[in-house]
């Protein structure tokens, strides 16, 4: 008799046996509902690693052109990513380095080009919304004249927390090769001012230090989106909604359409 081959294909099956029980089954208004503990929680936004979210807010390219130009970024280790919905791409990465990297963008913006599709990124939470542009970025920020002593990982580290989610240091200031100021990147919720200075206590000697960042970009707290302020936000009828570009094509022919 010959045997078949397993595969990996076709749908995977339930073994109770071998699966641990979260949640708390319940009812909500005569409604099945089920209750995951923000411990839980934790632990399956976890199981997704370093992921970023893309967004294409007004045309899509193809499969093979967002993995080209994920390839021409060349980052460090691996990599997979995979479409949400029609706007939306979820991009997971092995290393925090290469996450950190795609999340403050080109030229420490959060957008980037795919083929002349603008592509913005933002950090995957689990409460992630397609509807909701998450606040929260990764800044870069200059400690300006920061104690030379201070430069040292843990120290920078514990300075990090107190702006936010501290992501990586660049490397002038791992190796102590520019002591004008500390270069950190911070993960911060852009719809707050971030703090601009902070307070070192140093063996009971109080100093003031500089915070200053990279450009931060705004954040709508009317629509939840990135790229403009609430009080010009056209989705709320405050000002005129912009008219909307086909990029498809090139800028010149936009140009000469339009004329």
């Amino acid at each position: 008799m010959v045997r078949g081959k397993p595969s990996n294909e076709g749908p995977q099956v339930f073994i109770p046996e071998k699966i641990q029980n979260i949640g708390y089954a319940t009812t909500s208004n005569s409604i099945p509902a089920i209750y995951f503990s923000g411990a839980e929680t934790q632990k399956l936004a976890t199981s997704l690693g370093h992921a970023i979210v893309g967004k294409f807010s007004h045309s899509i390219p193809a499969s093979y052109q967002i993995q080209k130009a994920l390839d021409n970024i060349k980052f460090c280790r691996g990599f997979s990513w995979t479409y949400i919905n029609a706007k939306h791409t979820l991009i997971q990465f092995e290393d925090l380095a290469d996450y950190a990297r795609l999340l403050s963008g080109p030229k420490d913006t959060p957008v980037w080009y795919i083929d002349r599709h603008p592509m913005r990124v933002f950090k995957w939470s689990s409460d992630f919304d397609a509807y909701c542009e998450s606040p929260i970025a990764a800044i870069w920020c200059n400690l300006i004249g920061l104690p030379i002593h201070l430069y040292d990982q843990a120290a920078l580290f514990a300075i990090g927390k107190l702006l936010g989610t501290p992501i990586q240091i660049d490397r002038a200031t791992a190796n102590r090769m520019r002591l004008l100021f500390a270069r950190l990147c911070i993960e911060i919720d852009i719809s707050k001012p971030p703090p601009e200075e902070i307070i070192l206590d140093i063996c009971g000697r109080e100093t003031m230090q500089q915070v200053k960042w990279d450009k931060i970009p705004s954040y709508c707290r009317e629509c939840k989106h990135v790229g403009h302020k609430s009080e010009v936000c056209y989705a709320m009828g405050k000002t005129e909604r912009p008219a909307k570009r086909n990029y498809n094509y090139p800028a010149q022919e936009q140009s000469n359409r339009g004329s």
